[in-house]
């Protein structure tokens, strides 16, 4: 990923080794899972490696699928086997359940429809969702009455 030339894993992962942590704190670390990419019992093999001697936990996030984007999500199983291998290995892991993902309003599908919307028109547009999801507060969305506005630079 881009980001690992700024910041290499490696000297992330020191940090996170150096960083004085109160008895019971534990950092936090997000794993998006996409199928046929980072999704196999061998991926979770080298994760429970990388995570070797910190005290951590792992979200562990199903990609939302968005049209257009060529990632898919695992299946229900292969995202089980993958955090029940963590939890063999030491590791506390948590798979994140996402609300609105079968009306593609799930985190991150709003950001993309928002960013293909501004790019197609120039104008950035609102993007609504039926009240029971707005109420919900999905992350990366400021809520308002029936409709939530995704906030720029989140989502």
């Amino acid at each position: 990923m881009p980001i690992n030339k700024a910041y290499p894993i490696g000297t992330l992962l020191a940090a996170c080794r150096a960083f004085p942590l109160a008895v019971r704190q534990r950092i936090t670390f997000e794993y998006v899972l996409l199928r046929e990419v980072n999704d196999t019992l061998a991926d979770a093999k080298r994760l429970v490696k990388l995570m070797h001697g910190l005290r951590c936990k792992i979200n562990i996030l199903p990609l939302n699928e968005i049209p257009g984007v060529p990632y898919r999500r695992p299946s229900e199983e292969t995202v089980q086997q993958f955090q029940n291998y963590l939890l063999q290995h030491g590791i506390s892991a948590f798979v994140r359940q996402s609300r609105g993902r079968d009306i593609s309003a799930a985190c991150g599908q709003l950001r993309f429809a928002e960013r293909t919307t501004k790019r197609l028109t120039g104008q950035a547009s609102q993007a609504t969702m039926p009240s029971p999801l707005a109420a919900q507060g999905e992350q990366g969305c400021e809520t308002s009455g029936a409709a939530a506005t995704l906030r720029e630079g989140e989502g």
